[in-house]
C-alpha cells in the first residue's frame, strides 16, 4: 500500500518487484491452469476513488495514472500464468493509492499413494521511500503473502510513516527480507531488500485431496 493523507504536499513511492513461484510434485498430479488477478483503488486531492479490478488465466497488466490539481499517482501492476508479477505504487500530493498483484492454482492428487508437495518462490530486489515536510502524514508499505487452501504459509510485511516531518518509523513483520538495511531520518525513509528464494514444504497429499495456492502481492 502507498498512503497518503492530509493537505500539504507529500511524497510516497513504493516498488514491489517481480516475484516467481514454482511447485515441485513426488508423484502424478492434476495440475489445473493458473490465474492471475491484478487490481488497484485510489483517489487524489479527497475525490471520488477509482477503481479496478480483473483476473484471467492469460497475462494482466494495468498501469494506473492520474492528476488533480497538484497532485498526482501512478502504478504498474501485472501478472502472468508462468509465476511472474509485481506491483508498484507512487505519487505525489494528497492522494491513497493501493494496488495488488496475485497468482492462484489447484493441485490434485490423482495417484494412489500420497505425495509431498514443495514451493520455491523468488522475490526480486524492491524499496519503499516516503518523503514529508513538516505537516502531513506519509505512509508506504509493501507485503507478500501466500496461502494454502486459504491458510496463510508465508508472509513479509513492511510499513514506513513519516508524521509531520518527523523521525521517519518502518515496522516489520513476517518474514525480514533485509534486516537493518533501511535509512530513517528526519523527514524521509528509505528501506531496501535484495532478491529473496524461499522454499515451503507443504507436506503429504492424499490421494484425491486437493491443494489450492494463492501467492499475493500489495503495494
Amino acid at each position: 500500500m502507498s498512503h497518503i493523507r492530509p493537505l500539504t504536499l507529500l511524497r510516497g513511492a513504493l516498488l514491489a518487484t517481480c516475484s516467481g513461484l514454482a511447485i515441485a510434485i513426488a508423484a502424478p498430479a492434476a495440475q489445473a491452469a493458473p490465474t492471475v488477478g491484478v487490481s488497484f483503488t485510489y483517489t487524489i486531492e479527497n475525490g471520488l476513488p477509482t477503481t479496478f479490478s480483473d483476473t484471467s488465466s492469460t497475462s494482466l497488466a494495468v498501469n494506473p495514472s492520474g492528476f488533480a490539481g497538484s497532485s498526482n499517482i501512478s502504478g504498474s501492476h501485472w501478472g502472468s500464468p508462468n509465476g511472474v508479477f509485481g506491483s508498484r505504487s507512487a505519487g505525489n500530493g494528497v492522494y491513497d493509492n493501493f494496488g495488488s498483484s496475485s497468482w492462484s492454482d489447484s493441485f490434485t492428487n490423482n495417484g494412489s499413494q500420497s505425495v509431498n508437495l514443495v514451493a520455491s518462490f523468488l522475490i526480486e530486489q524492491g524499496s519503499i521511500s516516503v518523503f514529508a515536510g513538516q505537516t502531513g502524514t506519509v505512509a508506504a508499505g509493501v507485503s507478500a503473502v501466500i496461502l494454502v487452501n486459504n491458510t496463510e504459509v508465508f508472509s513479509s510485511v513492511a510499513d514506513m510513516q513519516v508524521v509531520a516531518g518527523g523521525m521517519a518509523t518502518l515496522v516489520k513483520g513476517g518474514q525480514d527480507l533485509a534486516p537493518s538495511n533501511e535509512t530513517l531520518a528526519v523527514g524521509n525513509g528509505d528501506y531496501f531488500w535484495g532478491t529473496y528464494l524461499g522454499t515451503i514444504d507443504l507436506g503429504l497429499v492424499a490421494p484425491g485431496a486437493t491443494v489450492e495456492i494463492d501467492y499475493i502481492l500489495r503495494s
